[in-house]
């Protein structure tokens, strides 16, 4: 078993089923033992995070037109040692001026490249040494 991996669960935000099962695949291939939790709105998000305590969140900010500010500052604050990668079609620096101030958040432009998003995932759900 990968030692990154124990006990290790994500959080994914992302309506779109092609996409969902696209990312799915990634996080499994970075950590092959993680559990995810899927969800497809911002309601059921925010009903999973209470009864989980993710590891890492991966949410679209584009496909779910409810995301706001106020949830992602309510989850660096309920979760304050999760990492976050928020995805985005919109131009980069508009996706940082809406996440700004939230501390650990790591944006990724769509589309991305299966192996930078691999990379990513690894490096945020690596053991602290």
């Amino acid at each position: 078993m990968n030692p990154a991996s124990n006990g290790r669960r994500v959080l994914v935000l992302e309506p779109d089923d092609q996409l969902a099962s696209a990312i799915s695949d990634a996080l499994r291939e970075a950590t092959p033992e993680i559990a995810i939790d899927r969800t497809r709105n911002l309601e059921e998000a925010q009903n999973a995070v209470v009864d989980t305590k993710p590891d890492l969140f991966v949410l679209d900010l584009d496909a779910a037109t409810d995301l706001s500010k106020d949830f992602l500052y309510d989850l660096r604050t309920s979760h304050p040692d999760a990492r976050a990668i928020v995805l985005t079609g919109v131009h980069l620096a508009a996706a940082r001026e809406r996440t700004a101030g939230l501390g650990a958040i790591h944006l990724l432009e769509k589309p991305f490249p299966h192996a930078a998003f691999v990379d990513l995932v690894q490096a945020l759900l690596q053991p602290e040494t």
